[in-house]
C-alpha cells in the first residue's frame, strides 16, 4: 500500500486501492490464524484466485454505486459487511481474549455483558 498513488495523482480509484488492498490483507490474516496448518497453505494461496473474482465483483458494485449515484461506503458495508458479520466466526486468539476479559471482571466482582 506504501506504493500506492495518492488521491491527488488518480482521484477516486486510490480509495479503491487501499481498501482493496486492506481487505485482502485482513482475509489473508484471518485464514493463517483459523485454519490448521495442512489445509491453510492452500486456503493462504487460493486468496489470490478469489482477488481476481473479487475485482470483477467490485467492478459490478462500482457500475450500480456509479449508475444510481449511490456512495460507495454504503455499497461497502450493506453488502461486504452484512456477509462477514454473519458468515465468519471470531478467531481463537479473540475468543481467549473475551475469556481472559470476563475472568478479570468476574474476579473484580463487576457485572458487564461481554
Amino acid at each position: 500500500m506504501a506504493t500506492l498513488s495518492s488521491y491527488e495523482a488518480i482521484g477516486i480509484k486510490a480509495v479503491w486501492l487501499v481498501t482493496a488492498c486492506r481487505v485482502i490483507l485482513g482475509a489473508e490474516l484471518y485464514l493463517a490464524e483459523t485454519i490448521q496448518l495442512p489445509a491453510r497453505y492452500m486456503a493462504v494461496s487460493i486468496i489470490g484466485v478469489f482477488g481476481t473474482l473479487g475485482a470483477k465483483f467490485a467492478l459490478g458494485i462500482v457500475a450500480l454505486v456509479t449508475s444510481y449515484s449511490l456512495n460507495w461506503r454504503l455499497a461497502f458495508f450493506v453488502v461486504i459487511g452484512s456477509i462477514a458479520r454473519t458468515s465468519l466466526r471470531e478467531t481463537p486468539e479473540f475468543a481467549d481474549a473475551r475469556r481472559r476479559i470476563k475472568k478479570t471482571f468476574d474476579k473484580a466482582k463487576i457485572d458487564i455483558k461481554i
